[in-house]
């Protein structure tokens, strides 16, 4: 893999999209650097920020399933040489599909870099080994604190000890295995978690831990069990003759499990469905008339069109997130530029792997005091 030509691939992305967004239009030329594919919208935890929460409020109501490995080999030969990297998750645990790894090998066959977001609760040894040896180009684990009690209590069906151990696992592994895996902990701030983002972020970059990743709480437009913290109507109130213009539908492309394209992650129950990848092309659909009108709903400020499938948009916060404005551009995206450098020093040059010795000296011996743990516990 040429990652190289990858990475500029991407910088080259970022600056036509710059000048896009200096007068933006419903339509758009530039395809995504990077799509979504959801192996499965299945999970096997109900975290209380998430879509899954709302499973027991009768919100979440699309039907489960698992992609089809045939669809996702003729979106990955379609996407082949267009696409810089995928990330396989979405609104599930991408672990429950039973081709995951196939999945793993055949982007990383296409020359696509691979992300995967796992609530490691599924983490194997053998998952781990398996991944290290493809070369997986970054994980992230959803593992809201390094409380016991704060992340069972957030991640509802988690065990702590067990999860804990395969994240140290596959931590240490990845490390005696030359790091070629870019790992980074990620943690959902809203009132339970946030007064520990300090003490999470110090614990895991005290291991040879990438990076980690802070994100703020999203409403997912009242669909979590926790949306009730965001107030909307003081954000509205906030911007009010100041709308953002969300990026999403000019960076965002999502395959769900089922073959139905969305303009928009957070779209848990596919209201808004702008196409089909069993029969469509992806690069079709990309400009499609319903893609350009879900824009021009933003463009326009005005997402009725939108709200007449379902609520989306109007009731999301993450609109409001500085970092999502499209007009913001010129700000983010040497922002953007830094974090693609960082994930690839590891693979383009020796210098991107300091020598950890003593984050691994610790990562062995935390795993050794979980393990201890978890045998008393027997």
């Amino acid at each position: 893999m040429n990652y190289q030509e990858l990475l500029k691939k991407q910088l080259v992305r970022y600056l036509d999209f710059y000048e896009f967004a200096l007068n933006p239009s419903n339509k758009i030329s530039i395809f995504p650097e990077h799509v979504h594919i959801e192996p499965t919208n299945s999970c096997n935890l109900k975290c209380i920020h998430c879509s899954q929460s709302g499973r027991d409020m009768n919100i979440t109501t699309k039907k489960r399933g698992f992609m089809d490995f045939g669809l996702y080999c003729k979106i990955i030969d379609e996407i082949k040489g267009k696409v810089a990297r995928i990330s396989l998750n979405v609104h599930g645990e991408p672990l429950l599909h039973p081709q995951v790894l196939d999945m793993v090998r055949y982007g990383k066959e296409a020359g696509i870099r691979v992300n995967l977001l796992t609530n490691a609760t599924k983490l194997t040894e053998d998952i781990t080994e398996k991944l290290l040896e493809l070369k997986l180009d970054r994980v992230v684990f959803s593992f809201d604190s390094i409380d016991k009690e704060i992340l069972e209590s957030v991640r509802v069906g988690n065990k702590f000890l067990p999860t804990f151990r395969n994240i140290l696992y596959f931590i240490k592994r990845n490390y005696e295995t030359g790091r070629n895996t870019f790992i980074c902990a990620s943690m959902v701030l809203f009132s339970k978690t946030e007064e520990h983002k300090d003490e999470y972020n110090e614990y895991f970059m005290s291991l040879p831990v990438d990076t980690t990743f802070n994100s703020s709480i999203l409403n997912l437009a009242g669909s979590s069990s926790v949306s009730h913290e965001v107030d909307m109507q003081a954000l509205h109130e906030q911007y009010k003759g100041n709308q953002p213009i969300c990026k999403t539908p000019w960076e965002n492309i999502t395959v769900n499990w089922d073959g139905t394209v969305s303009p928009c992650p957070l779209d848990y129950n596919e209201a808004h469905v702008v196409g089909d990848a069993n029969t469509e092309s992806l690069f079709d659909i990309w400009n499609g008339e319903k893609y350009q009108k879900f824009r021009q709903c933003h463009l326009d400020n005005d997402f009725k069109w939108i709200d007449d499938q379902g609520v989306l948009c109007s009731d999301c916060n993450g609109r409001y997130f500085p970092d999502y404005d499209l007009r913001n551009q010129k700000k983010n995206i040497p922002d953007y530029i830094v974090r693609q450098f960082e994930v690839y020093a590891k693979n383009m040059y020796s210098a991107g792997k300091e020598d950890a010795t003593e984050k691994y000296e610790k990562v062995c011996s935390e795993l050794n005091r979980v393990n201890g743990l978890l045998k008393d516990a027997q």
